[in-house]
C-alpha cells in the first residue's frame, strides 16, 4: 500500500483541501528552501526539508506529529550513516540547484533521487514512514547490493508514529482507536462544521 499524494509533493498531484493561498502553499511546500540556505542547512534542517517535498506537508506539519527526532534518528539506523548521509547530500545538492523554482525542484527530486538505484528506495521509504508510521523492509534487490541489515525489516515503529501518520490528515479522519473525534462529532452532516 502506498500513501496518497498531496498536491505539490513529488509523488503525484491531489488537491489539497486545506484553504490557504497558493504563493502561502508554494512556500509551504518548498521543503524550507528558501527559510534556511540549503548549503549551510544542519542535517536534522536537510531531513526536514527533504521530508517536505516527499510529502507535501509543511515544516510546522511535520514537526507537529512530534516524530521528526524519532524518525531523523531511525532511518541511519536501518540503512547505515553512510547511505542516509548520501541522501541528504543528494537532497542539498538538488535544494540549491531548484532554490526559488518549486516545479523544478519537484522534477530534479523525481528524476535525481526518486528514480536513483540507489538512493530511490531509501527517499520512498522516507515517504512512507511519514504517511503509515511503518518501515517497510528495503527491496531484496537493493538489499543485495547495498548490503542488508538486521533492523531492515517492515515494521510499525511506534503506536505515536502510527496515530500521528499523515495519512489521516490527508484523508481528514482519524486513526481508528486513537485521537477519536470527541463527544457529539456526527451530530452534524459531514461538512456542515461550523455551520449555524
Amino acid at each position: 500500500m502506498r500513501p496518497p499524494a498531496r498536491k505539490g509533493s513529488a509523488r503525484g498531484r491531489v488537491s489539497s483541501s486545506k484553504k490557504r493561498g497558493a504563493k502561502k502553499e508554494r512556500s509551504d511546500r518548498s521543503g524550507g528552501v528558501g527559510r534556511t540556505d540549503p548549503a549551510s542547512a544542519s542535517q536534522l534542517e536537510q531531513f526536514v526539508g527533504l521530508s517536505v517535498i516527499l510529502t507535501g506537508f509543511g515544516v510546522a506539519e511535520l514537526w507537529g506529529t512530534g516524530m521528526v527526532p524519532t524518525y531523523r534518528a531511525l532511518i541511519p539506523s536501518i540503512v547505515g550513516e553512510a547511505h542516509f548521509g548520501e541522501l541528504l547530500t543528494r537532497w542539498r545538492d538538488i535544494a540549491i540547484r531548484g532554490s526559488g523554482d518549486l516545479d523544478y525542484l519537484e522534477e530534479l527530486v523525481t528524476t535525481e533521487l526518486l528514480q536513483d538505484d540507489k538512493l530511490g528506495p531509501i527517499a520512498r521509504n522516507v515517504a512512507t514512514l511519514w504517511y503509515l508510521g511503518m518501515w517497510y523492509q528495503l527491496p531484496a534487490a537493493w538489499r543485495n547490493v547495498h548490503g542488508a541489515n538486521a533492523r531492515d525489516t517492515t515494521f510499525v515503529v511506534s503506536s505515536q508514529s502510527y496515530s500521528s501518520g499523515l495519512v489521516w490528515t490527508a484523508m481528514h479522519t482519524h486513526p481508528p482507536a486513537a485521537k477519536q473525534p470527541g463527544y457529539a462529532s456526527w451530530a452534524l452532516p459531514p461538512g456542515s462544521r461550523g455551520a449555524t
